[in-house]
């Protein structure tokens, strides 16, 4: 239920006769608001502190859940407050007007100047009613955006409509044989390289794609038309065709959903983590290289080793790089101490500088799973 603004009263009788002790502990008003929070005013006819002095009228504004037992309640109303206080005149017009977005931590706000005494007291500014002095506070919650309806958008259920208007379409693309319709104007707007390919075309004819699959060239278009990818499952049954199809199109959302997906659905293991390392390092997708190294320092032995890491072995340049993390992670951060006593397990000479140490050890490491 939507709660509405809630404005709050708090009345002092008789205000010229109080007393302006600012120890005075009974010049209160207590209210409560639509959620049934618990709000008091404290007034101070005769201010407090260095306002004291003066004239000023000071007010302690304080905040109490309903459910004060819980304080991660209490925490959650708090910041979802905005309030207002004011004082108003016979007309109903704000004389004083304080507003705050929440509370502080201690749940009260302090207005040590909130209004001259001496305004209160001129009749001309109408202020005091029957001679009481009204002290307003309106009291808005900010509501979660799941509180509040609001209508699905209707634009991708509409442009999916539209994908599949082939009456409305003016281009087609040959997949392998099978014929996609779509349309010129939407194609310029969101995947200007596939508009790039019906610029070369002869006259009408399609346009031949032969390097992608049929259902990832599907895929391709949902997302070009409504930003809609694909389901989880066949982003992980697809993934390399569709991150390969997403990035030959320019599709770069498109690259980025499927690869976060892959990395969520640990996808990595010792048959294709080297194949993933050079299929992220090709494709420019770091999350899933940094994924499936880090998969791959933990098991390089074994990795290097089977026939699947050829494509990797053959790739000086990755290989470098993977020696040199695993240099670093196993050997550079090790001590001296440290270092003697791997290479003195190995039965390899323990003489010479922390570099020498280190490139021996690294060089042992190396044979090892070579």
């Amino acid at each position: 239920m939507l709660l509405q603004p809630t404005l709050l009263v708090f009345k002092f009788e008789n205000f010229v006769d109080l007393s302006s002790d600012e120890s005075n502990p009974d010049l209160y008003d207590t209210q409560h608001d639509c959620r049934e929070n618990r709000w008091q005013v404290t007034l101070y006819p005769g201010g407090i502190s260095d306002a004291k002095e003066d004239g000023w009228v000071a007010i302690h504004l304080s905040f109490q859940s309903y459910e004060d037992d819980d304080s991660d309640d209490i925490d959650d109303d708090i910041d979802a407050l905005k309030i207002g206080v004011s004082v108003r005149n016979a007309n109903g017009i704000a004389v004083v007007q304080e507003d705050c977005e929440n509370m502080n931590s201690d749940f009260n706000l302090c207005y040590s100047k909130f209004i001259k005494r001496s305004r209160i007291l001129d009749e001309t500014n109408n202020i005091l009613h029957d001679g009481a002095l009204a002290i307003y506070l309106t009291v808005q919650y900010k509501f979660p955006a799941n509180e509040l309806y609001h209508p699905q958008s209707i634009l991708a259920k509409n442009m999916m409509k539209l994908l599949k208007d082939e009456d409305k379409a003016d281009v087609s693309f040959d997949v392998r044989g099978k014929i996609f319709r779509a349309h010129s104007l939407i194609l310029h707007a969101n995947a200007p390289i596939l508009s790039y390919f019906l610029n070369q075309r002869e006259h009408n004819s399609a346009v031949a794609i032969n390097d992608t699959h049929p259902d990832v060239f599907h895929h391709v278009l949902e997302y070009v038309y409504a930003a809609i990818v694909p389901p989880t499952t066949v982003m992980i049954k697809l993934g390399q065709e569709l991150i390969d199809a997403a990035n030959r199109y320019g599709l770069v959302g498109m690259k980025l959903a499927v690869e976060k997906v892959l990395v969520q659905g640990c996808v990595i293991d010792n048959k294709n983590a080297a194949g993933y390392i050079v299929f992220a390092d090709a494709m420019s997708c770091p999350l899933l290289k940094e994924y499936a190294v880090s998969y791959f320092l933990l098991h390089a032995a074994d990795i290097l080793r089977s026939e699947h890491s050829r494509q990797l072995r053959e790739s000086g340049e990755l290989m470098a790089e993977l020696w040199k993390l695993m240099a670093n992670e196993n050997v550079e951060s090790m001590t001296v101490t440290e270092l003697r006593e791997e290479l003195g397990k190995r039965g390899l000479d323990i003489d010479g500088s922390k570099r020498a140490l280190v490139l021996r050890l690294e060089g042992a490491k190396r044979q090892k799973v070579e």
